[in-house]
C-alpha cells in the first residue's frame, strides 16, 4: 500500500525535521594524555562522555597536538635514558594515529620541544635550536635559527605561526611565505620590530614583552579562538608560588586583557572545538570555560595531566573588520544639502517679489 496523501507527505517530512533537530549533532573529542613517574596513559574523552583507554605506553609523553586527520603528535620523554652532554633525558618527536598506532618520527632528541599543526597537517617544531618543519619521513627543513627554548607554538586563520616564550613570558609573531591552497615551505619575513639576539638569524617580531609587570612568566599554551585573539594559558606567581592559573586574551595589536583566572593552581592548555568553545586544563582536571571566563570541570583523572588535544577542534577562519555601510548617510546628507539648496531658493524667490512689490 502507497500513501500519497500530500498531508501524509508534509506530516512525514515535518516529523522528520523534527526528529534531525531533536538528534544532537556529533560533538568533538578530547584526547587526554595523563601519567605517573613513569609511565603514560592516552584516552579518549568522547562527545558522549564516554573515557576510554587508547594507549599505554613507558616515559613522559607531553604536549599533544592533532591534525585534521585525528593523529596525535607529541613529544616522549625516557626517564631511563639520560643525556650528561645536554644534561637533560632522551625523548622522541611521536605520531599516534586514531587507532593508536604509534610511529616515532624523530628519535633520541635532547631537546625540549614545542609542536604546532598547521591547516594543511603540517607539522612544525621549535627547540634550543630553531623552528623547523617535521616532514613525513622525520626529515626537519630548518625555517629559523634561533634558542627557542621552552616555546609554545600556535598558528592563526592565515597560517601565521606565533611564538610563545616560557622563559619571559613574550609571544612573538612569525610570518611565515604560503602558497594559496599549498603549505607553508620557507621562512618569509617578520613584521613589528625584533628582537635583540645574537642566535637570531631573522628578526622576531615582539607582540607583547609582558603583562603586567612580571605576572606573565610563563606561555604554558596558546590558542587562537573563532574572535581572532589569540588566548594564554599562564600562571600568576607570588612569594615564588603559583598563586593562580590565568587564561589572557590577547588581540591582533597587543592588547592583554585577563579572560579568566583559576584559583590555586595553573593553567596548562588551552584549546578550542568546532563549536568555538574553549577549553582548559590544569594538572588533574579539564574545564570548560565560558564566555565569561567561568570554568566548570568535564574531567578528572586520577594522575597528572600533562596536556590534551580537540579533534576535530576549531577551523579557523580569517576575522576581518568590516566597515559600516555608509550608503544612507551619504544619501541623507544629499538629501539634506538639496532641501537646504531649495530652502535657499525659496526664500531667495520670495524676497525678490517682496522687493518688487515694494518697489512697485
Amino acid at each position: 500500500m502507497r500513501f500519497s496523501s500530500p498531508r501524509l507527505v508534509c506530516l512525514a517530512a515535518v516529523l522528520g525535521g523534527l526528529a534531525r533537530w531533536a538528534t544532537p549533532a556529533r560533538g568533538d573529542d578530547i584526547y587526554v594524555i595523563s601519567r605517573t613517574n613513569t609511565d603514560s596513559t592516552i584516552s579518549k574523552i568522547s562527545n558522549t562522555g564516554a573515557v576510554s583507554v587508547v594507549k599505554t605506553m613507558p616515559g613522559l609523553a607531553v604536549d599533544p597536538v592533532i591534525n585534521s586527520k585525528g593523529d596525535l603528535f607529541f613529544q616522549n620523554i625516557h626517564t631511563n635514558e639520560f643525556d650528561s652532554v645536554s644534561n637533560r633525558f632522551l625523548s622522541d618527536i611521536v605520531q599516534m594515529t586514531g587507532n593508536g598506532t604509534l610511529t616515532t618520527l624523530i628519535p633520541g632528541r635532547n631537546k625540549n620541544a614545542a609542536l604546532a599543526v598547521d591547516a594543511h597537517d603540517q607539522l612544525f617544531m621549535a627547540d634550543d635550536t630553531g623552528l623547523s618543519r617535521v616532514n613525513s619521513d622525520g626529515t626537519m627543513s630548518t625555517l629559523l635559527s634561533a634558542r627557542l627554548d621552552s616555546s609554545r607554538l600556535a598558528f592563526d586563520a592565515d597560517d601565521q605561526i606565533f611564538l610563545g616564550s616560557g622563559i619571559d613570558g613574550s609571544i612573538g609573531e612569525v610570518v611565515l611565505s604560503k602558497t594559496a591552497g599549498s603549505p607553508i615551505m620557507d621562512l618569509e619575513v617578520v613584521v613589528l620590530g625584533q628582537r635583540s639576539s645574537s642566535s637570531l638569524t631573522h628578526k622576531i617580531s615582539l607582540l607583547i614583552k609582558s603583562v603586567f609587570g612580571n605576572r606573565l612568566k610563563h606561555v604554558d599554551s596558546m590558542a587562537f579562538g573563532p574572535d581572532g585573539n589569540l588566548y594564554v594559558g599562564s600562571y600568576d606567581e607570588r612569594d615564588n608560588h603559583v598563586s593562580s592559573g590565568i587564561i589572557f586574551r590577547v588581540t591582533p595589536d597587543g592588547g592583554v586583557s585577563k579572560f579568566a583566572e583559576l584559583a590555586t593552581t595553573y593553567i596548562g592548555t588551552v584549546a578550542f572545538d568546532s563549536t568555538g568553545t574553549l577549553y582548559a586544563s590544569d594538572n588533574k582536571n579539564i574545564y570548560k570555560v565560558s564566555d565569561k571566563g567561568v570554568f566548570t570541570p568535564i574531567y578528572t583523572s586520577p594522575i597528572l595531566i600533562d596536556g590534551f588535544a580537540i579533534s576535530p577542534g576549531l577551523k579557523l577562519k580569517p576575522v576581518k573588520f568590516v566597515p559600516p555601510n555608509d550608503t544612507w548617510m551619504y544619501v541623507g546628507v544629499a538629501v539634506l544639502f538639496w532641501l537646504l539648496v531649495a530652502a535657499w531658493w525659496w526664500f531667495s524667490r520670495r524676497r525678490t517679489a517682496r522687493r518688487a512689490k515694494n518697489l512697485a
